[in-house]
């Protein structure tokens, strides 16, 4: 049975610690920014009975909630809605929680708390990437590596060509060049390859899991999202991103099956996994495919 909150709509009682009772003013209730909350690879939470306030620092200062994670203080965006479980994710450096209307947010502070170790793992990987990140210039370059289909492929430069390439066998991608392209121009042409290429394997892949399983679906779409690798709504209609097509056949099954169990249940309860592993039994094996990998990794 749901429990209200003791947070009223327009006032966002307490994100509170030992140290901190600083009241915030809430988000809009009824804002759909949750639409875009990581749908895979995030960690989540059940709502759980409090169980008293959280021991780590969580400050609310004037430019908003912080968490102090290994002595940094992380901003924390929380977004409301009618989703089952708390959610949450490190992106562009700051935590982003997602949480049911009525969990109380001394509750979501809880949950913050337990998961810290989490969240710092996954801000030290976001760290590393960022140090390391290839500036635009080099990134499409000739010579740079992009992933097709689980692949790592290099980037050749071809100025006779008019389409690009797949080279399976020298693991390339073969781009035009002609008019000495700058990095954008590369970039927007092999993003274009891919986004068809996604259209049809994905589409590909869909049926067949449907097929196979006799899950049947009502329409499909192609998404550009930045933020979940796939969604499927109440009446069957599923959309995947178009950066899937970057990962391999299991990673892009395993996305496939979650969105076709979700016709039979729109939570992750046990239920709900159960009904992957009858879509498909070896589904971990594209499920470990995507640990710990973020938007900002792809290309």
């Amino acid at each position: 049975m749901k429990t209200k909150p003791n947070d009223s709509p327009s006032q966002l009682s307490l994100l509170e610690s030992e140290e901190s009772g600083v009241t915030l003013a809430s988000p809009n209730p009824k804002s759909s920014s949750l639409e875009n909350a990581p749908d895979l690879d995030n960690a989540r939470a059940e709502p759980r009975p409090f169980a008293g306030r959280s021991q780590r620092t969580i400050e609310l200062r004037r430019s908003g909630p912080f968490m102090e994670l290994d002595g940094q203080k992380i901003p924390i965006e929380l977004s409301r809605s009618r989703r089952r479980t708390v959610g949450m994710t490190i992106l562009e450096g700051r935590i982003k929680v997602t949480a049911p209307n009525w969990v109380p947010l001394t509750e979501i502070a809880n949950i913050l708390d337990y998961k810290s170790r989490w969240l710092a793992n996954r801000l030290k990987e976001w760290q590393v990437r960022q140090a390391n990140k290839l500036e635009p210039e080099d990134r499409w370059a000739h010579g740079a590596t992009v992933q097709f289909l689980g692949q790592s492929c290099a980037l050749k430069l071809q100025p006779h060509l008019e389409d690009v390439l797949w080279d399976a066998k020298n693991a390339a991608l073969l781009v035009p060049s002609a008019g000495d392209p700058n990095h954008e121009q590369v970039r927007d042409r092999v993003h274009g390859f891919m986004q068809a290429q996604a259209k049809d394997i994905l589409k590909e892949r869909l049926d067949a899991l449907s097929e196979k399983s006799g899950r049947g679906y009502s329409r499909f779409s192609i998404t550009h999202a930045r933020t979940r690798w796939g969604s499927c709504t109440q009446d069957g209609h599923i959309r995947l991103n178009w950066r899937l097509i970057q990962f391999s056949l299991a990673v892009i099954d395993y996305v496939v099956a979650h969105e076709l169990a979700h016709l039979k249940a729109m939570d992750h309860s046990r239920s709900f996994w159960d009904e992957v592993a009858t879509i498909l039994p070896n589904y971990k094996a594209g499920q470990q495919g995507l640990k710990g990998v973020t938007f900002e990794s792809v290309s």
